[in-house]
């Protein structure tokens, strides 16, 4: 097949990117993988607002511009709760002048009335769009977390949701414990594709000989799923290691309150945003990565230590278990304080198992979550659809 020139790419998002801003959490390319986009338009589904130049790298070469939508707030009440013929009035508005810059293809992240503009702009341009999946309304429990106001319009929003997953040419969960979900909305072409990381600056761990004190490493957002208190209240039987805890989140100042309250505070180190390229760099020189998660994911911040083949310690999952992971590169943990001290205990202790972990997990991850592969597995995924 020949070279093809591939010139636009509408990206929709209902994140708020200041946030992942803030947290240093931006990836080469996110919005417009292997370059392939001359042009790339993103579109917020809400007011969030932060300097353009900020997000640069997240469009590789192409050239971009940002909009935001209408508050959908207020949308809510003035359409009586997303009332259809009304939203859909609402939609036809939000991307003045798309008949001059009509995108090949659209891409949506996330479950929201962003994929419902996605439905309505291939019905009006037969544009071709693709969801991808990155938590699991069905088994995520964060919607038991989610506000009322959030729980009653994602409610209000399913039929017009249903209609966007039938009628999708692609939904990418990234990670397996989505599909069901994806199956249920009434999904065609469904296809697991991880997440994309920052490659550029993860660097394989060379050398498994413990530090002293033993360095520990925890990363991700301190909210209720993910909270660290047990991993912190392991502390206390560890006398012999310090913590790193990498990430704000909700119950940032609780954990500190747990690690003052346990008498460990002096051996926490506390950070609630990093870089994400000197995160990956510094990966190596630590010991263990230990984590607690509620959610049936393999989020990027357990993909990267195990790229790097650092020793993994991640809690059970009950009843179901996270479908990516292995016991051969992964070593399970109760979510107590007792099993996560017992946990690095067994690892400090058996130098050869702690080894084998770690040269398993690069060998495993790098065969299935490189990031080259990964980003060229997207490129592939995109030419297919706008070949068609």
């Amino acid at each position: 097949m020949e070279n093809k020139d591939y010139n636009r790419l509408l990206v929709i998002i209902p994140d708020a990117l200041s946030e992942i801003i803030s947290k240093g959490e931006l990836t080469e390319r996110y919005y417009n993988p292997g370059n392939l986009f001359k042009n790339v338009d993103l579109l917020l589904s809400n007011n969030d607002n932060f300097p353009s130049e900020s997000i640069n790298l997240l469009f590789g070469n192409a050239k971009y511009t940002i909009n935001n939508m209408p508050n959908t707030g207020k949308l809510f009440f003035r359409t009586l709760g997303y009332r259809e013929k009304l939203i859909k009035k609402w939609v036809s508005k939000i991307f003045p002048g798309i008949d001059n810059k009509i995108p090949d293809l659209i891409r949506c992240y996330g479950v929201d009335i962003n994929i419902i503009i996605a439905y309505e702009l291939k019905i009006k341009y037969g544009i071709p769009y693709i969801i991808s999946l990155h938590t699991c309304p069905d088994e995520n429990p964060s919607v038991s977390y989610a506000s009322f106001y959030n729980k009653i319009k994602n409610k209000l929003l399913s039929p017009m949701i249903r209609s966007a997953f039938e009628s999708a040419d692609a939904v990418l969960p990234v990670y397996k414990a989505i599909m069901p979900y994806a199956k249920r909305m009434g999904a065609k072409n469904i296809k697991v594709l991880y997440n994309v990381i920052n490659g550029k600056y993860l660097k394989k761990k060379e050398k498994y000989e413990l530090h002293n004190p033993i360095r520990l490493l925890s990363v991700g957002r301190k909210i209720p799923g993910k909270n660290p208190e047990n991993i912190i209240r392991a502390l206390k039987y560890l006398p012999d290691c310090n913590l790193t805890i990498i990430g704000g989140g909700t119950l940032h100042e609780y954990s500190i309150k747990i690690a003052i309250e346990e008498g460990v505070d002096k051996r926490i180190t506390f950070i609630q945003s990093m870089n994400n390229g000197n995160l990956c760099e510094i990966l190596p020189d630590f010991d263990m990565f230990i984590s607690h998660s509620d959610f049936l994911e393999i989020p990027k911040a357990v993909l990267e230590p195990l790229l790097t083949g650092l020793p993994v310690i991640i809690n059970k999952h009950y009843p179901t278990p996270v479908p990516e992971y292995n016991s051969h590169f992964i070593h399970y943990s109760e979510n107590t304080p007792e099993s996560y001290s017992e946990s690095v205990k067994k690892l400090a202790e058996d130098s050869e198992y702690r080894e084998m972990l770690g040269k398993n997990a690069y060998v495993f991850s790098n065969e299935n979550w490189n990031p080259v592969k990964t980003e060229a597995k997207y490129v592939e995924m995109y030419k297919e659809i706008m070949d068609k």
